[in-house]
């Protein structure tokens, strides 16, 4: 009896960590929120949506420009506020990915990946949009949200040979 409740149990065990790999598998679970953005920390993600954006599968955007400040609305952190322009009458969601890695240099360097998946029903008149990543919180080692140049490098198919 006591060698079946233990099979029972080893069985309950392997179920419940094969369903919580099956949830592990899937990259878009594990974001962070923002207002309009959704921040991912996911090496292979990142590896893929760079592949992905030579062949159109991310949304045409621009990155106007991207600037570094100290955020009062975060109780004075680190942001990155990264303005972008799109077509008007667009419905979509920002994602920002990181792989995880840090150059290894002085100053030390990050890159993000920014990608728009979205559609636009006027495809003349450009619109901006602006992200505030507050850095503190997205990368939360201190010292490296604090000391690193951040690249905010664009995902769309029509900016992949211009980083």
């Amino acid at each position: 009896m006591k060698k079946i409740a233990f099979i029972f149990i080893a069985i309950v065990f392997v179920t419940a960590g094969c369903s919580n790999e099956l949830e592990k598998n899937d990259p878009y679970t594990d974001g962070v929120q923002g207002e309009n953005f959704t921040f991912y920390s996911n090496k292979a993600l990142f590896d893929q949506s760079l592949l992905q954006r030579s062949v159109g599968v991310n949304s045409e955007f621009s990155i106007v420009k991207v600037d570094a400040v100290k955020n009062y609305f975060f109780n004075g952190d680190d942001a990155l506020v990264v303005t972008t322009s799109m077509n008007t009458k667009c419905e979509g969601d920002f994602k920002v990915i990181w792989d995880g890695s840090v150059m290894e240099s002085y100053p030390s360097r990050i890159n993000l990946l920014l990608l728009w998946s979205g559609t636009c029903d006027d495809l003349l008149s450009p619109t901006e949009e602006v992200l505030i990543l507050n850095i503190n919180e997205l990368i939360t080692d201190n010292d490296l949200s604090v000391n690193s140049l951040f690249s905010v490098i664009n995902g769309s198919a029509s900016h992949a040979a211009n980083d």
